[in-house]
């Protein structure tokens, strides 16, 4: 059997690059482009030298040796994308073999529908095919999650301050994990809704300390709220005593007013 290793690995470069993208969608994490090409140029050449062994030593369709290869694959495409911490790393193998699994039966369904074999159009034209689907599914996956996203973590924000309401528009934010020291999340308000809110009067307003996700500290310009309710999109409305918010700087994506802390979110609404 006669392998072209250059031929092979532009096939397999192509789909590691949409494996890669695919991946970064399941995850919700946008990666550098620098970061998608090098994943994707480090797992054509793993799985590269992985088909000529099997083809070499006769492994080809071997459940172990293919479990194997994925595995091996994943890590080292994960190690480029999401560093060595354990958890973002375990996260991001998970993500790349679904998405693996997301584009070959993608490929799969064209094959069955069109009746397209690599015989007929070449390994050029099948890195051309798995290029189209790539980009297809990418399109379509995008257009799911954003409006499985927006409808399940977008609510309605009513802040009662000083007898007067302000209905302002809430994202719960799953990378907001801001806590006070009694270990309460934060609530962040975009800044013209800040100064709106704290009618441009410093009294209103303190400066505190708060804990990230890293555990470093942060001072942040902060106003204590008696009472706030949240409106979600089933027209379920919780109230809230006694939140926390923070002022953040200028606006956020998709033109929302409030980062919502999710945990806090997840476990009342």
């Amino acid at each position: 059997m006669t392998v072209y290793v250059d031929v092979l690995w532009i096939n397999v470069f192509v789909c590691c690059i949409w494996i890669v993208r695919l991946a970064g969608i399941f995850l919700q994490k946008h990666s550098p482009m620098r970061c998608v090409l090098g994943a994707a140029a480090a797992g054509a050449l793993t799985e590269c030298l992985i088909m000529i062994a099997a083809i070499y030593w006769n492994l080809w369709g071997v459940l172990w040796w293919e479990t194997g290869a994925a595995i091996v694959s994943a890590f080292l495409m994960g190690l480029i994308i999401r560093g060595s911490k354990q958890r973002k790393l375990l996260h991001c193998m998970l993500a790349l073999v679904l998405a693996s699994v997301f584009l070959s039966g993608g490929i799969l369904a064209i094959n069955a529908v069109c009746g397209i074999r690599v015989q007929k159009i070449g390994e050029i034209g099948f890195a051309a095919l798995v290029f189209l689907t790539g980009a297809a599914e990418e399109m379509l996956l995008r257009a799911f999650c954003k409006l499985v996203w927006s409808r399940r973590l977008s609510y309605g924000v009513i802040i009662n301050l000083k007898d007067k309401n302000y209905f302002l528009r809430g994202f719960c934010d799953t990378g907001n994990f801001l806590r006070d020291t009694g270990r309460k999340g934060v609530w962040v308000v975009a800044e013209g809704k800040f100064l709106q809110l704290a009618e441009w009067n410093p009294g209103n307003t303190e400066q505190m300390e708060f804990t990230d996700a890293a555990g470093a500290r942060r001072p942040l310009e902060c106003m204590q709220i008696s009472k706030i309710w949240l409106t979600g999109n089933g027209g379920e409305v919780k109230e809230f005593h006694d939140v926390t918010i923070a002022r953040g700087g200028g606006r956020f994506h998709g033109d929302y007013d409030v980062l919502l802390p999710y945990d806090v979110i997840w476990k009342n609404m």
